[in-house]
C-alpha cells in the first residue's frame, strides 16, 4: 500500500463510496454514512496508530480494498435497479469493474519485493 498509484486508487474508491454514502444520508438514510465513518476510523486506527508490521498494513489495505469494491458493487447494482440515468449506471459499472480488478490484484500477484522500499 506504499505505492503512490495504489494510494491514489484507494483514495478514488473511498471518495466515491463517501459520495454515495453522503447522497443516501441526504435522502434520509444516514446508516451508510455512519458505517463508512466507523470503518474509516477503525481501518486508519489499525494502519496509522497501532504498532503493526508492514505485512499487516499491506494485508489490511488489500482486504479493505476488496470490501470497498464490494460496497461499490452494491452501490452500482442499486443504480441499475433505481432511477439513475443509463449513462450513469454504465459509468459506475465500468469504474466498479476497474476498481474490483485492482482490488484483487494484490491477492493474485505474488511479487517478492512488494512492500519493500528502495533507498
Amino acid at each position: 500500500m506504499n505505492s503512490l498509484t495504489l494510494g491514489f486508487f484507494y483514495v478514488c474508491g473511498m471518495s466515491w463510496a463517501l459520495a454515495e454514502c453522503a447522497l443516501r444520508a441526504a435522502y434520509g438514510n444516514p446508516l451508510p454514512l455512519l458505517l463508512f465513518v466507523l470503518a474509516f476510523v477503525v481501518v486508519f486506527a489499525i494502519m496509522g496508530c497501532l504498532p503493526v508490521s508492514d505485512k499487516t498494513i499491506n494485508t489490511t489495505g488489500s482486504v479493505g480494498a476488496v470490501l470497498l469494491a464490494v460496497t461499490l458493487a452494491v452501490f452500482t447494482l442499486e443504480s441499475w435497479t433505481g432511477h439513475a440515468p443509463l449513462l450513469a449506471s454504465l459509468l459506475k459499472t465500468v469504474f466498479m469493474a476497474i476498481f474490483a480488478a485492482g482490488a484483487i490484484l494484490p491477492f493474485v500477484s505474488k511479487n517478492e519485493t512488494a512492500g519493500h522500499s528502495h533507498h
